[in-house]
């Protein structure tokens, strides 16, 4: 009786663990048809994006305002934060001229004033940047941290306004 129960225990821990081995990562999902499925082949199925240059543009900008939040803390960073905001402006200057991806998910009609506001945005966005490299050159760090707070303030409305983020 015990090598019967031993065996029906083994046999029970197998059936638990193979769809989790069969996975790989160790997560299983069952489909609606029944089928056992990772996360990977989940993800397989998902459409994926290509990355355009606007979105490489706008995670170097992303990567800047990360740098710039810890370097305008420190004037002894100044020269950092000088080349970071050179950096930004650049990617920004190249996105402006670009087309947000969800674009032609707008109608004919909507698309023309849709892509002048998306650059009416990138332009305010460069202008702070500008005005924030201006305070750091005359040595105003607190005005260059306030101007710094205005542009973080446009950041997520921007994003609601012209990604798939919003």
């Amino acid at each position: 009786m015990n090598r019967l129960f031993l065996s029906s225990l083994g046999f029970g821990a197998l059936c638990l663990t193979l769809p989790l081995s069969l996975t790989g990562n160790g997560i299983a999902r069952v489909s609606e048809s029944g089928m056992i499925t990772s996360q990977d082949e989940d993800a397989q199925q998902a459409p994926v994006q290509e990355e355009t240059d606007l979105d490489r543009d706008m995670l170097e900008v992303k990567a800047q305002v990360r740098l710039l939040r810890r370097s305008l803390r420190s004037p002894d960073k100044n020269e950092a934060s000088l080349e970071s905001l050179q950096i930004l402006q650049t990617h920004v200057l190249a996105a402006k001229p670009r087309i947000p991806r969800n674009t032609k998910d707008l109608p004919e009609a909507e698309r023309a004033a849709y892509v002048l506001a998306y650059r009416a945005d990138m332009l305010k966005f460069l202008i702070i940047a500008i005005e924030v490299e201006s305070a750091l050159i005359a040595g105003d760090m607190d005005g260059a941290q306030e101007l710094f707070k205005s542009f973080r303030e446009q950041e997520d409305p921007a994003h609601e306004k012209f990604t798939d983020e919003g």
